[in-house]
């Protein structure tokens, strides 16, 4: 044992031992060794180890959103890529020549075809190729018509409607004198201690129920104003009227002016398109329109 502890270049079997062991560092010293004292601190590493095995993890869950997107690069790359290929295959081979018999036998009837329909290019944009652009185009209505296709065909989860029911009208409502009702509906001081008359039509996907945004009944009633709202005909409770235009929108106004009790001069008030028919007051009935209010409105109604 001896004369193999001093050849040089030969471990003993201690040293081999240690080797396959991962050193910790603690050497024995010959003292003896205390089992009531406390126990030394974990070493470092093992707490290191860890905080980095979590960091890892988080590294690991933050990193999948980037895997998701650089698989969907790879994905398109390859796409263009074997799209490229297809078309060089098709290029180099006899298929496309002028002598090919594809060529010949479609050729004229394309060419005829592309010049009849080559107005169509004016509507793309400058910077797309048109054979691209309209491959795109035909492809993604080829996907619309499969998918209204499917939809037609498949009805079962559709019921039939077998019996409808309509509400009965919670409005006040007025007659007019062609047979339709028209609903309304008032806020703010009553008539007798008006010292404005407002009505007011909505705009467009509206009702009477909408008002005027911003203005609330306590406002209304400070200054002594009676705003009056009505359905525009098909709108609300409002019957429709087919043959209506900007004539017959101030007759409306006209006849609920006088059967809600409004005898002298009005204010119209409006916003977006119920600007239209507060400008058709103006314009048909402008002896009994005290002023106006257009708000967001067309240029045109400014006049």
């Amino acid at each position: 044992m001896e004369e193999m502890r001093g050849d040089e270049g030969v471990n003993t079997w201690i040293e081999e031992l240690a080797s396959l062991v991962e050193d910790s560092g603690i050497r024995y010293n010959g003292d003896t060794i205390d089992m009531t004292a406390a126990p030394p601190p974990p070493p470092i590493f093992a707490a290191t180890g860890l905080v980095e095995s979590e960091t890892e993890m988080k590294r690991e869950r933050e990193s999948l959103k980037e895997q998701v997107t650089g698989f969907l690069k790879s994905w398109g790359e390859m796409a263009v890529d074997l799209g490229k290929g297809c078309k060089d295959i098709v290029t180099q081979s006899n298929l496309v020549t002028e002598d090919s018999f594809i060529v010949q036998k479609f050729g004229k009837p394309m060419a005829k075809a592309s010049a009849r329909l080559k107005f169509l290019n004016e509507f793309l944009p400058e910077d797309r190729d048109p054979v691209l652009a309209w491959s795109v185009i035909f492809s993604v209505f080829v996907l619309a018509l499969a998918a209204i296709s499917i939809n037609s065909t498949d009805d079962s989860l559709v019921p039939l409607v077998k019996k409808t029911r309509v509400h009965p009208p919670s409005a006040d409502r007025i007659l007019l004198p062609d047979g339709r009702y028209m609903a309304y509906l008032e806020q703010g001081v009553p008539a007798d201690r008006a010292r404005f008359s407002v009505i007011a039509p909505h705009s467009f996907l509206s009702s009477r129920l909408a008002g005027i945004p911003g203005v609330k009944t306590s406002l209304l009633h400070e200054f002594g104003v009676r705003l009056v709202t009505y359905d525009l005909p098909g709108f609300g409770e409002s019957d429709p009227h087919i043959i209506r235009n900007l004539n017959s929108s101030a007759m409306d106004m006209l006849y609920l002016a006088d059967a809600v009790g409004v005898n002298g001069k009005f204010w119209v008030l409006s916003y977006s398109s119920g600007s239209m028919h507060s400008w058709a007051a103006l314009r048909y009935i402008p002896d009994r329109i005290a002023g106006k209010v257009l708000c967001m409105c067309s240029g045109k109604f400014l006049g």
